[in-house]
């Protein structure tokens, strides 16, 4: 992304860029559990690491010529503190799409099976989505079973039902005694005029980060755009100038590489010092 391949790259397509090779992608759906791997298959995984640090050595190159890796290092360490300080189990529950949508018992169900699913995927260093999917939760959460049989009858539980069933079970009762926890108050629908800033804020996120030859949706994405124009709302609802203002969101737009490649832009034109 910070080199303008895109907000992702395929790991075939990079190792093209890099080393001028076009991998065989003929056994990627392998059954890797089966024995004897073929030739072929061996060296399709092979493949997946020789060619690593040739790319370095590229995207490593690239970066310097374009005096970005100080841009990769401070991702690198906001994406590190991130991980290092990952919320309790407990809290698991507000990644999970949807569960604003839950009340009552079905987000307090939601809320332990949650806990139970990060619990899991640390102690088995897997990601929490390979313990149970998302959606599968919602639906437990919604239906609440009160036994195995009830449990493996919700579609896309089946295997975490066959491995976890007796555990899952019993945090689904421990979720229905529960009370569910507070939700923060529904800031509505922006207004007219911020929908219309959130738009632009997009699309002149889109054209400096175009401009910058780095991927637009990593500067910023539609939400980004949503949050700071619901902040531009507020002051400006309390009757203050644009050009006065001083102050700024706290928001990754406005600190680090994305402000110098889009953020500082963005608020000149807010306080109209910036014709967009």
């Amino acid at each position: 992304a910070f080199l303008g391949m895109g907000d992702q790259i395929g790991y075939g397509r990079l190792i093209e860029l890099a080393c001028g090779l076009s991998l065989d992608k003929g056994p990627q759906f392998t059954r890797w559990l089966d024995r004897p791997l073929s030739v072929r298959q061996l060296r399709y995984a092979l493949a997946d690491v020789r060619h690593l640090p040739a790319a370095w050595q590229m995207l490593s190159t690239r970066l310097e010529a374009a005096g970005r890796r100080g841009w990769v290092e401070e991702e690198s360490a906001a994406l590190a503190g991130i991980a290092a300080a990952s919320a309790p189990p407990e809290e698991a529950w507000r990644d999970i799409k949807g569960a604003r949508g839950l009340r009552g018992r079905a987000l307090s169900v939601l809320v332990a099976l949650a806990a139970w699913r990060e619990e899991t995927a640390r102690a088995s260093t897997l990601q929490p989505s390979w313990v149970l999917a998302e959606a599968a939760m919602l639906e437990i959460a919604r239906a609440a079973p009160g036994d195995l049989g009830a449990l493996r009858a919700i579609r896309g539980v089946g295997e975490a039902a066959r491995q976890h069933g007796e555990q899952i079970v019993a945090r689904i009762a421990a979720g229905r005694s529960a009370a569910a926890p507070a939700l923060p108050p529904d800031p509505g629908p922006p207004s007219p005029r911020a929908e219309r800033w959130s738009t632009m804020t997009a699309q002149l996120v889109q054209a400096l980060a175009e401009n910058a030859v780095v991927g637009a949706r990593f500067v910023a994405n539609r939400a980004d755009a949503d949050a700071v124009a619901r902040w531009f709302d507020a002051r400006v609802g309390d009757g203050r100038d644009p050009a006065a203002m001083s102050d700024e969101p706290d928001m990754p737009l406005f600190r680090g590489w994305r402000r110098a490649v889009a953020g500082a832009a963005v608020l000149c034109w807010l306080r109209g010092e910036l014709v967009a």
